[in-house]
This record gives C-alpha cells, structure tokens and sequence, in this order.
C-alpha cells in the first residue's frame, strides 16, 4: 500500500488512518495521520462481520466516524475489502465516495486455505469464507468503485455488479546484475502466514529432491519473516535466512525465484518483487491466476507442475547466458508498468 499512497499523494492531498502501538515517522507526502490504538481482537467468531475487519476497525467506528467528519475528504481509499465490512454502519453512510481495493476475493481465499488446514483452523477459515459470500458482494456492489488486482477477480466483481476497476500492482523497477555462477534459487516468503508454509514445505519435500539429484551444487536458499521456525527433515542444500534486514542483497545472490502457492493470497506482490529486480519467477498455476494482466502471458511460459517441469525451468536459467537473455525479457516486459500506469483508473476517477 505504500506505493499506492505515495502514487496518490503526487495528486491529491491525502490523509491516513492507521492502527499502531507506536510512534511511526511518515514520510512528507502524508498531509494529516490518525492513529488508531491497537485493543486486541474482539469476540467476533460468530459475528457475520468478517473478523479480520472488525478486528482492526470494530472497536474505532466512533473514533474513524468523527476524523472523517474532520477531515471532509472527497474519497475514501479502503486499503481491503474486510475494512468496510468491519464497520458496515460507516461504510454505509460513506460508501457513495468510497473506493475499495479487493486484494483477493475473500471467499475464495479462505476456501482455498481451510483446504491445506489442519481441523480446528480449517473450520475457522470455512466460517470466514462462508461470511465473506454475504458482506463481500454488498461491498462490492455498494461501494462507488471496486478495485482488482487480477482480471480473475475482476470477473467476479463484475459478476456481483461492481462498478470495477483493475488496477494490479506497479514494478518499482530496480534491476540488479545478474548473479554469479555460484547463484542459488530462492523462496522469499513470510512464513508467518500457512498458505506460504504450507507450499514451500511442499516443494522442499517433494520437489527438491528431485532437483538437487540434478543440479547437486544449487542451493535452495528460504527466506522471510519467521523462516527459521520451518520443520522439515534432513535435505540437501537447504539455507535459511529469517528476518532479513533488506531483501536487495538476497535477491541480488538468486538465479531465479520460486513461487509454488496453491492456497491463500498475496503471490501478486512476491511476482512483482522478483521482476523488479530482473529475477525470472518459476511458479505454480494457482500463482499464475494472481498475476498482473500484462505479465500473464509471459509468466504463462515459467509455470511447474512438478518436480520434471520446475526442472526443465530451472535448466533454462541455469546457464549464465542464457540467464541473462531471459533477464533482458524480464526488463522489456515490465518497462511499461509503472505504479502511475497501473494506478492510471483509479487517478483518472479520483479526476473526474
């Protein structure tokens, strides 16, 4: 969200809401802040209210009613669909000049993750996804402007009678030299959220193996926030590196990235991260849905199945030259997509 604020900041004045424990610096471009103090979760299971929103906004409907009376904004930005929903009351009253951003379509997030879920998390997820099938279609359909990251989720959106727009995430593009021949292939995922547990536990058990037989000095390096707290048996060429500090000197050592999701959101982002800095993605079809319009066709060529088609993947970055011709198709594909390009709807709507 922070490109997407600093993209709107260029044009409008904008004002922030924020829950925090602390003081937080924010950068110049911010014209006012509010911050909501962080209460804890609320006894919502049964509420049909989705609990991530009345988690961070349940408790704040009075405080956020009376900034946004301050502060008379002409838009509202709601940064995830679950937000509005946590305080259906405000929203309605607001929602002629709210705009707001549907990360995922939350039925089918939740249902994909209860899949991979243990039972007691698994029936958390199924009631979460259950709920999302009554609050996300009235969102959708009330609000002045619903915004997709995908064209999957676009077509739904259009499908609940949303007044739609696709707007995906930008490329910050920030291209690194190519890695040397001691390069490794790289998961960089915070693995704090199953979904990302679950699939690299499931390439590294199941995929790997098979890989490093082949390719015996390539080291398959994980990283990302909590990764040390991964359990998997002994395997070769396996590094860990968790919590890293900057994540530029860890993509600059990578031949390429993996992206094995199947279940749960936010593969957008990682694909984008990657291909900024001129690392190929190889990544699963369910990765493959998520990714921006422009870039589908082309990722399209770099999706596995299993362990014989990662590999015929990872053969092709494997030489250095042939590494960096697919890297100068990297730079070609994504020239065109800056956060202003992406974001280019939304500010023309915000105009008019």
């Amino acid at each position: 969200m922070a490109q997407v604020i600093k993209v709107l900041a260029r044009y409008h004045e904008v004002s922030i809401v924020f829950p925090s424990h602390d003081l937080v610096e924010l950068p110049h471009y911010i014209s006012k802040s509010f911050v909501l103090p962080k209460l804890g979760s609320q006894k919502n299971t049964f509420s049909v209210r989705p609990k991530l929103g009345a988690d961070i906004l349940g408790l704040h409907e009075q405080r956020l009613s009376d900034f946004l009376e301050q502060v008379d904004t002409d838009f509202i930005y709601w940064t995830h669909s679950y937000l509005p929903a946590g305080v259906p009351a405000l929203f309605k009253r607001y929602a002629y000049k709210s705009i707001v951003e549907f990360a995922n379509i939350e039925g089918q997030r939740f249902s994909s993750m209860a899949k991979v879920a243990t039972l007691k998390p698994r029936i958390k997820l199924l009631l979460e996804s259950v709920k999302a099938k009554f609050w996300e279609p009235n969102i959708a359909k009330s609000a002045l402007v619903s915004v997709a990251l995908s064209s999957n989720d676009a077509d739904q959106l259009n499908k609940w009678g949303a007044n739609v727009l696709l707007a995906p995430n930008g490329v910050d593009y920030t291209p690194m030299e190519s890695a040397g021949p001691s390069g490794y292939l790289l998961i960089f995922a915070s693995m704090n959220y199953a979904p990302n547990v679950a699939a690299t536990l499931s390439f590294v058990n199941n995929i790997w193996p098979q890989i490093s037989k082949v390719h015996a000095n390539l080291e398959l390096v994980i990283a990302g926030r909590s990764a040390s707290k991964l359990e998997f048996g002994p395997t070769q060429n396996v590094r860990i590196i968790s919590d890293p500090i900057s994540q530029d000197p860890i993509y600059q050592g990578a031949i390429a990235t993996v992206i094995p999701t199947n279940s749960g959101g936010g593969s957008q982002l990682k694909i984008t991260e990657s291909l900024q800095r001129k690392r190929l993605c190889l990544i699963s079809p369910y990765t493959l849905r998520t990714a921006p319009a422009d870039l589908f066709e082309f990722l399209a060529g770099y999706v596995f199945h299993d362990a014989r088609t990662c590999l015929e993947l990872i053969d092709q970055v494997f030489v250095e030259s042939a590494r960096q011709k697919l890297e100068n198709d990297i730079a070609e594909n994504i020239s065109e997509l800056s956060w202003d390009k992406t974001m280019h709807d939304v500010l023309d709507t915000l105009e008019h």
